[in-house]
């Protein structure tokens, strides 16, 4: 049960009406990132429409043994591989921008200049066309395991589009373990769940019938390289690309959240089971979550997303700049929550790529044995060659010090730690402080490099995550 000091946020649905307007429990709300990509405006007009929701019950049918994490989820979302080896199509170690044989030192203007000449060859590279032709086709191609998607475009005539581009949400339907012709009326079903949403609206088809349809090994890359395939549209937001997910959605928005919490502006899950990856991870990225207290499914819903609220409250309590969140708990609805103001809620969120402390948790639902299911997060990376003992998570902290042109790290369970800058973070021009674990590795100028700008860019296909600067620390004793 909830602790007696937390007052719940409830939302009442009376069966003959919409959900009401709610006050909402939240905290430590972020101000919007700056704005950096101006695009010339376009028009696009689509009929404003309100549609009946026909919310067959999401009915997921769960297959589990043991214990909850007894499916391997861990292997799968090596999603921040360089292109060659996670796109659909495998292309070669294809370059990004033919590297020149000498620039001289690279200023902060050739840096900027740099940037754009492998932002222009980028979109022209084969890795690129065939992120293009995943979406101009509707499906996303990851190993062999193919995801279908439907985009739309929501959008009032006469409304200018944003400067910076769209907002993005990509939401994931409910479903299970049931026949393909079940889901696909889920995904159907799902496709018109956000009347009100104005942005694109990407609903993806779970690539497999089975319970854990949304988290599951496969999924982490082939939601990435959909990132990175809208990353490629001119009208797209890089800051506010959203995750929503209802109920095996949900469930997936557990997983996906946390372990790509640098890709999201806000996620949102509802009548999710909240397993998965460490909540820690989600500081910088707000969580909208909702459930019906009285969910018929067998799994205790209602406690769990108790529970993970709790848990919430605790990470923002120790740590008040972060873990922006807000909890509904709706009565009297069952299987068919409302949570038509989830989107309302998101949109006021957009992403800061470089947050000011970051905190990078991966434990036994993120890991396997034998390799890390990320090496990127943020500004921070570990080497692909990192390996995990299993005995107890490996964890890095990171805060951004711009006042003092300083950053400071902690890290425990790796042999090194990666650290990335550009010219948005601190002054590259002046001497800058590295700490780790509490000892100075870093103190002096440092040198912006090309092959790290390459190398950076082909890792995300992400603008905002081209770094100029890296430091490869071999981590030591903490004192």
């Amino acid at each position: 049960m909830m602790r007696p000091e937390i007052k719940h946020i409830l939302a009442l649905t009376l069966p003959t009406t919409t959900a009401r307007s709610l006050a909402a429990a939240e905290v430590a709300v972020h101000p919007d990132a700056a704005r950096r990509k101006k695009v010339a405006p376009t028009f696009f007009f689509l009929p404003f429409f309100l549609l009946l929701l026909s919310l067959a019950g999401c009915g997921v049918a769960h297959q589990r043994s043991g214990h909850a994490h007894s499916h391997d989820n861990t292997q799968a979302c090596d999603a921040i591989t360089p292109p060659h080896a996670h796109d659909g199509a495998r292309t070669g170690r294809e370059s990004v921008v033919p590297l020149p044989k000498a620039v001289g030192p690279l200023t902060r203007e050739k840096a900027a200049y740099w940037q754009g000449v492998m932002m222009t060859h980028y979109r022209e590279s084969n890795t690129a066309k065939q992120l293009e032709a995943m979406l101009d086709a509707n499906e996303i191609v990851r190993d062999g395991d193919r995801m279908p998607i439907d985009i739309q475009l929501r959008w009032d005539e006469g409304t200018p589009k944003p400067d910076a581009g769209y907002p993005a949400y990509i939401s994931m339907h409910g479903g299970g373990a049931f026949p393909a012709e079940r889901n696909d009326r889920q995904w159907a079903i799902h496709q018109k769940r956000y009347p009100a949403l104005r942005g694109l609206y990407i609903c993806p088809r779970a690539a497999r019938n089975t319970w854990d349809q949304w988290h599951e090994q496969h999924m982490c890359g082939l939601i990435d390289t959909l990132v990175r395939a809208l990353l490629l549209r001119d009208d797209i937001d890089p800051d506010r690309i959203y995750l929503t997910g209802f109920c095996s959605g949900g469930n997936g928005v557990y997983q996906l959240g946390p372990i790509l919490a640098d890709r999201w502006a806000a996620v949102s899950a509802t009548k999710g089971i909240p397993e998965g990856p460490p909540l820690e991870n989600l500081r910088n990225c707000p969580i909208d979550i909702q459930w019906a207290e009285d969910d018929p499914d067998t799994i205790d819903r209602p406690g769990m997303n108790r529970a993970t609220v709790n848990e919430l409250y605790d990470l923002h309590n120790a740590d008040r700049g972060g873990y922006t969140f807000r909890e509904l708990e709706h009565w009297k609805q069952g299987k068919s929550v409302n949570d038509q103001s989830t989107i309302k809620w998101l949109a006021r969120h957009t992403r800061d790529p470089y947050p000011h402390r970051i905190v990078w948790v991966q434990n036994s639902n993120t890991r396997e044995s034998s390799n890390p299911l990320r090496h990127t997060f943020y500004y921070l990376a570990i080497s692909p060659d990192e390996t995990w003992d299993g005995t107890g998570p490996d964890r890095i902290t990171a805060d951004l010090d711009a006042a003092n042109n300083a950053i400071h790290l902690t890290a425990a369970g790796y042999d090194k730690v990666m650290l990335r800058l550009n010219d948005a973070m601190l002054d590259l021009d002046a001497d800058i402080t590295v700490t780790l674990n509490g000892q100075t590795v870093h103190d002096g100028p440092v040198e912006r490099r090309l092959e790290t700008m390459t190398k950076t860019l082909q890792e995300r296909g992400d603008a905002r995550y081209i770094f100029s600067v890296e430091f490869v620390l071999p981590v030591p004793a903490r004192p």
